[in-house]
């Protein structure tokens, strides 16, 4: 006679025993698979800018930093992947080979070399599209020509389109107040050399380091301090990380025009050595194929 009345019964019955479902899920279900979301992040820049020690940061905050050595750590790009708990988030950081050591022009042809097999091994992991493309600089090395020449080379491969998904982390800043961060940015904004790429990082500019060896060493207090401001860069870091972002992609063109480069900069590289193992004494000619060599095209003038 009451239907409705039994319609109701069956709603708040399938509730109660959804409910009940959903408890035991929780309480004694040991395996719970989630979707995540996946982003890829670039980080690139000069050796000893503490490009890996970004990641062990990120993993560890309260990780001491190693001692400083004159070689680099990273000899081959490194895929490592981390998950980021509270959100399902799972980043996978390619770590380059610090590039950009010396201005010479058999640097460069390595440069471009080390670039191209990086983004060949990504594309052989499927990873053809980045959400992030961090570049790194010291703090404590300051930002110099050979920063600015990192940022355009990576804009002549990359193209100008990257510099939406770009931004510029500047390490070993554990020690520094607010008035440092602050000078630093103003510096970064009027810096002759680095003015013109000021606007290329859309994503901003963030700070980041670790707990400084000497000062753990030493056992002094100015380590809390240190943790805390670790602790700040890493959370804004990760919020970076973690947000909704339209990635770049690359583009085969860009592939193809990179290894047709590499490949006329080491052919122009043996032409050079030839003529001067030969004891071939034109130095108009020699010169012409040095400027081949230096001629790169580049988006940023």
């Amino acid at each position: 006679m009451f239907k409705h009345l039994l319609s109701n019964d069956l709603d708040a019955q399938r509730n109660k025993i959804k409910n009940n479902i959903e408890e035991a899920y929780n309480t004694h279900v040991r395996h719970k698979v989630r979707k995540v979301e996946q982003k890829n992040i670039l980080l690139i820049g000069r050796t000893r800018t503490g490009k890996s020690t970004i990641k062990r940061v990120l993993v560890n905050p309260t990780l001491v930093a190693e001692e400083m050595t004159l070689a680099s750590q990273t000899k081959e790009a490194t895929f490592e992947s981390f998950v980021i708990n509270d959100n399902y988030t799972v980043i996978n950081i390619i770590d380059t080979p610090g590039l950009f050591e010396r201005g010479t022009d058999v640097q460069k042809v390595q440069d471009n070399a080390a670039i191209l097999k990086t983004i060949e091994r990504c594309i052989e992991r499927e990873i053809t599209k980045f959400h992030l493309v961090a570049f790194c600089a010291s703090f404590e090395s300051g930002i110099n020509e050979d920063d600015v020449k990192s940022v355009k080379e990576l804009i002549d491969f990359l193209g100008p389109d990257v510099s939406n998904n770009s931004c510029l982390i500047v390490t070993r800043c554990e020690s520094k107040n607010t008035a440092q961060l602050d000078n630093l940015k103003n510096e970064i904004q009027m810096d002759i050399h680095f003015k013109p790429l000021a606007g290329y990082f859309k994503q901003g500019v963030f700070f980041f380091g670790a707990l400084d060896r000497d000062s753990w060493n030493n056992a002094t207090d100015n380590l809390y301090r240190q943790f805390d401001n670790i602790v700040q860069y890493r959370e804004s870091l990760i919020k970076l990380l973690g947000e909704n972002t339209t990635p770049f992609a690359v583009k085969e063109s860009n592939v193809g025009q990179l290894r047709k480069l590499v490949e006329e900069q080491k052919q122009l590289e043996q032409q050079i050595a030839d003529l001067k193992a030969k004891g071939m004494r034109d130095e108009t000619l020699i010169a012409n194929y040095e400027q081949k060599l230096r001629m790169r095209p580049c988006y940023i003038s």
